[in-house]
This record gives C-alpha cells, sequence and structure tokens, in this order.
C-alpha cells in the first residue's frame, strides 16, 4: 500500500510514470539482506533490473526510514523506466534523495564527516564518479563516499527547485526526456542552459549548505 501510494504521488511530483512492474524481494534480517544484496544498510535498497532487494520493513520502521524508502525506490525505478536514457548521475539520486525527503536524514549523516576543516560537500564530477562506480569493497569509504554523494546531490536538486524555476521547469525536462529528446536540449528547453552548465550553476562545492537552519524534517507518505 505504501509503494502504491508513492508511486501515484511520486508520478504526479515529476509528470512522467511507468507501467513496468518491479519484484520486490524483503529478506527477513538485516544480515540476509547485505548478503542477498551486496551492500551494506547505509543504501537501502538494490535495484537490478526489475527486481529490487529492499532492507527488511521492520528494520525501516523502526530507523523511521519506511516512508523516505518507499519514495526513493518508487522515484528511482520510475526515472529508470519512463526515460530512454540515463540521467547524469547527480541528477538522477538528487531527485531520489529530494522527493525521498532524505535531506534532514543526510544533513545527519554528515556529522560524523565533519572533522576539523573537512568540507563534506562535493563537485558534481566527483558525485558521478562515487555514483557511477557503485559499491565500493572497503565498507567504511563507501558509507561515506556514497552519504556524503547523496547529500551533495540532494542539494543541487533542492537548490534547483528552490532558486532555479520551481517544479515546473523541472517537469518540463522529464517531460522531454521522457519522449526522447537530447537530455542537453531538454534541459536548455527548460532552464535555458545544458546540463553540465547547469551542473555548475548548482554545484554544492561551490554554493554551501542552506543558510539559516536545517532543511525541513518531513516524510513524504505523511501528508502535511
Amino acid at each position: 500500500e505504501l509503494l502504491d501510494w508513492a508511486d501515484h504521488d511520486v508520478s504526479a511530483l515529476l509528470g512522467i510514470s511507468t507501467d513496468d512492474t518491479l519484484t520486490m524481494i524483503n529478506p527477513d534480517n538485516t544480515p540476509a539482506y547485505i548478503e542477498q544484496a551486496g551492500q551494506g544498510v547505509w543504501r537501502l535498497y538494490r535495484i537490478e533490473g526489475d527486481t529490487v532487494i529492499l532492507q527488511p520493513y521492520p528494520v525501516l520502521l523502526a530507523r523511521t526510514l519506511d516512508g523516505h524508502a518507499a519514495f526513493m525506490l518508487v522515484t528511482d525505478w520510475i526515472l529508470r523506466r519512463a526515460l530512454p536514457g540515463a540521467l547524469p548521475p547527480w541528477l538522477h539520486q538528487g531527485l531520489v534523495e529530494y522527493v525521498g525527503e532524505d535531506g534532514v536524514h543526510l544533513n545527519n549523516y554528515m556529522a560524523e564527516f565533519r572533522t576539523g576543516d573537512k568540507d563534506v560537500l562535493l563537485s558534481p564530477p566527483l558525485i558521478d564518479a562515487i555514483l557511477a562506480r557503485g559499491v565500493d569493497p572497503d565498507e567504511n569509504v563507501d558509507r561515506e563516499n556514497f552519504r556524503r554523494a547523496c547529500y551533495s546531490a540532494f542539494l543541487m536538486v533542492w537548490q534547483l527547485v528552490e532558486y532555479e524555476g520551481g517544479l515546473q521547469p523541472l517537469q518540463d525536462f522529464l517531460a522531454q526526456a521522457a519522449a526522447g529528446a537530447d537530455l542537453d536540449e531538454a534541459a536548455r528547453l527548460a532552464w535555458g542552459m545544458d546540463l553540465a552548465t547547469l551542473a555548475g550553476l548548482v554545484d554544492p562545492a561551490v554554493s554551501g549548505e542552506p543558510a539559516g537552519g536545517r532543511i525541513p524534517a518531513r516524510k513524504p507518505h505523511v501528508q502535511p
């Protein structure tokens, strides 16, 4: 039921949808999830073809991540299936995190990595490289890199929506992309620039984190 709700809301929010069927595997416990998915619990699910391995629901519920995981998973699936070509990793993952309202969790995760003068934010090329590379065999490296890349990608899409016209140009871009348009041309029609220029415009390593307090805490499956 939660996934059906997420599918309805995400399709309306993005303006694109898919009729394809996704088969879900929900292991009984965390060790089984780690073994079957081949990744740590900081990655909430793994999509392979038409199948997704999702962390045990009771675990997600206990971590208050059940709604976030559902909306993130559905967003990920729709972007994979509704678009004929892959988005840049920063934009794909940024949309997954933004629609899944995962910003507060990601910001909290950054506390572990804010040591000394270390900047947790990454540039778009580094975000893309980390996300495209997949799971790092070193668990500590994978956890830090993945969470920092996801947080940085989230901030890019957050800036895109907050300061570059709201949801409408994003929906226009996705509609053009779903219709088979060249992604750079679709970006020019939506924002007046190609994707590389757009990425530079919302580069979190340059613009930094939002000022004035935390990103508002929300649960995507709980109506305001």
